[in-house]
């Protein structure tokens, strides 16, 4: 019988020479344990459990005996390590996402939805874009799967949510179409003249979509700018059409202007993303003197199918006189000072009633016609 003993020094017949278990008789171990110590009986009962695999028993098998001390020590005593972390999750499907609500706010785009990936039970990444050029990223909740946020707006007509694929499938992308302003807008709503002061005068509302604050406009008239002002009245019904603006957004304008006809623009400043300055739209508008003097005396004479219209000339600085409702429009040349004035119009219809306005016109004053009525007798000019 021969049991192990601990290492020695071994050659083979190559020469090589290693530590190695070695045998030896049962009687040779007899002997030694009868003129060894109480230290060799427990160094070989040691070795034999380190041979046979029962050292796994041993919580610590560096403790269990100094053997595992030595720099070549067997296998068993080495220290256990801790088993590799498992794989993540893996899953064949493509993440879902929806887009459930956009819309513009002070300071950016506010956007939300849903987004899950079968691959992972984290949060995954959604990316916002607008008109293909994505604008920002969020995170979806790992217990609500919802994501929300405001991110950076830039001027578009379609935005995206793309759910970024985790593991197999392919990332997914849904679209809503939805108008995203950055420049100012609002309403041009009219623009009237104030003949005794001389002023063009302005209304409507203004926003900027970046902010809730009023901004400022600009007032052009024939093309040169004429005034400027700040869109910050009390319009509750623009507040009511547009969430989280606010109210304070109308403005009331009215600038200095010469007689004549005149084109009128209003531009409004800009702030944030978007042009320096957006059109809010253009009008015409006429600031007229007084009218000219009008016609007196106006009388209708009708002979036949004709009619010649009468009357006294008050007016010194007309362009012309003008005749209208007979027949269309005549345009007399003017009068040289004051006095009577007469004018015949044809091709009367008999039984028809007709009237005329006379005025004396001029491009910078407004009008105040004079009218006569009269139907027309005698035989038919245009015969059946």
């Amino acid at each position: 019988m021969h049991v192990l003993r601990r290492p020695g020094h071994v050659s083979n017949a190559l020469g090589d020479t290693r530590n190695r278990w070695v045998r030896q008789p049962l009687r040779t171990r007899r002997r030694n344990l009868q003129v060894g110590t109480k230290s060799r009986f427990v160094h070989a009962i040691s070795a034999v459990i380190l041979a046979t695999g029962f050292v796994g028993a041993i919580a610590d098998p560096a403790a269990a005996y100094p053997l595992c001390d030595q720099p070549d020590p067997p296998l068993a005593c080495e220290a256990p390590t801790d088993p590799p972390p498992p794989p993540p999750p893996t899953g064949t499907g493509s993440p879902n996402v929806s887009l459930d609500s956009v819309t513009r706010q002070p300071g950016g785009l506010s956007v939300g939805g849903t987004g899950f990936d079968p691959n992972t039970g984290s949060g995954i990444q959604i990316q916002i874009s607008i008109d293909g050029s994505t604008v920002g990223t969020l995170v979806t909740n790992p217990s609500t799967k919802a994501y929300s946020g405001i991110l950076p707006a830039r001027a578009g007509s379609q935005v995206c949510a793309t759910a970024v694929n985790v593991g197999a499938g392919s990332s997914k992308t849904v679209c809503r179409a939805f108008t995203v302003r950055v420049n100012p807008f609002g309403s041009f709503d009219e623009v009237s003249s104030e003949l005794l002061r001389m002023r063009v005068r302005v209304k409507g509302w203004l926003i900027d979509p970046d902010t809730a604050n009023p901004i400022s406009l600009y007032m052009y008239i024939d093309g040169r700018l004429a005034g400027a002002g700040l869109s910050s009245l009390y319009r509750p019904e623009v507040g009511t059409a547009n969430p989280g603006y606010g109210s304070a957004h109308g403005f009331d304008l009215s600038v200095p202007a010469d007689f004549g006809t005149h084109y009128v623009c209003l531009h409004g400043i800009n702030v944030g993303a978007g042009d320096a300055t957006a059109l809010l739209g253009c009008k015409t508008v006429s600031l007229l003197k007084p009218a000219l003097p009008k016609p007196t005396n106006l009388t209708a004479t009708v002979v036949g199918t004709s009619v010649t219209l009468s009357w006294t000339d008050n007016a010194v600085d007309e362009e012309q006189y003008r005749i209208s409702g007979v027949y269309g429009l005549r345009i007399l040349p003017a009068h040289s000072g004051t006095g009577p004035m007469s004018y015949q119009i044809g091709g009367l219809v008999p039984g028809i009633t007709y009237c005329a306005s006379v005025v004396a016109y001029n491009s910078d004053h407004a009008e105040d016609p004079a009218r006569v009525c009269f139907t027309g007798v005698g035989p038919d000019p245009w015969p059946y």
